[in-house]
């Protein structure tokens, strides 16, 4: 007996749905680990404000702004009205709780873009000298809590011979507290030996899913090599 047309799996259909299928599974593994993620620092941060708090820290705010009201309640009762005289915000004490817990969380690597001839035609350097320099980064003008902020910071050290260099990079990410002072929240450091030429240094940091909006942040890069050093920044705010 046959089936009307209509009825049967379109083969473009079918290799749509095929498509769609592979693409979630390829995806899972790294939607899990990010999720995973999130949940690790999630509870560092739960157990770092339960630890300043007990050292007599910002224990308000920060339980506050890191456990919900309800854990905020029933630690209040536990450690006594006296303790409860925070003089730290919100936005403060979940600085302070992310810091002891960013490292790991936070990751940098960098990759050749140029070698040497090319990124020396490029730049039209004459191979006189040594030439440091960081060309910009890419940094999202927005994030989010939960989000993990990507930073892509473009440089190059140039050598008049081709050469293996000793860098230090490093990325500070800094955010504004309610006194208008920018904390550090993490500082990803890359101490590695490159070839001389252009690169890129890929990397980024994660945020915690409790966090107050409407922050100012930025990041301040600085490359030292062959006993030169060079800063670069750039900003981006934190939404809801």
């Amino acid at each position: 007996m046959s089936h009307p047309s209509s009825r049967r799996p379109r083969p473009h259909r079918v290799a749509a749905l095929a498509l769609a299928a592979a693409s979630c599974l390829a995806a899972s593994p790294v939607i899990r680990a990010q999720v995973s993620a999130n949940e690790e620092l999630d509870q560092c941060m739960r157990e770092a404000a339960v630890t300043g708090a007990v050292a007599g820290g910002a224990v308000g705010g920060l339980i506050g702004s890191l456990l919900g009201d309800r854990a905020r309640d029933r630690f209040t009762r536990g450690i006594g009205g006296a303790a409860v005289g925070a003089t730290i915000g919100a936005i403060g004490a979940w600085q302070l709780s992310y810091k002891s817990c960013s490292a790991k969380f936070a990751t940098a690597s960098s990759l050749v873009t140029d070698e040497y001839a090319a990124c020396a035609r490029r730049l039209g350097y004459a191979r006189e000298g040594i030439v440091v320099g960081i060309e910009g980064e890419s940094l999202p003008a927005q994030a989010r809590g939960g989000e993990r902020v990507h930073s892509d910071v473009r440089y190059h050290v140039l050598t008049p011979d081709p050469r293996d260099v000793k860098v230090q990079l490093t990325r500070r990410f800094l955010c504004r507290d309610e006194q208008g002072v920018f904390n550090e929240l993490s500082s990803p450091t890359e101490r590695i030996t490159i070839s001389s030429g252009c690169h890129v240094s890929r990397g980024g940091f994660l945020l915690p899913s409790q966090i107050p909006a409407a922050q100012d942040c930025r990041m301040e890069v600085s490359l030292q090599a062959e006993g030169q050093t060079r800063e670069h920044a750039g900003s981006f705010r934190i939404v809801p």
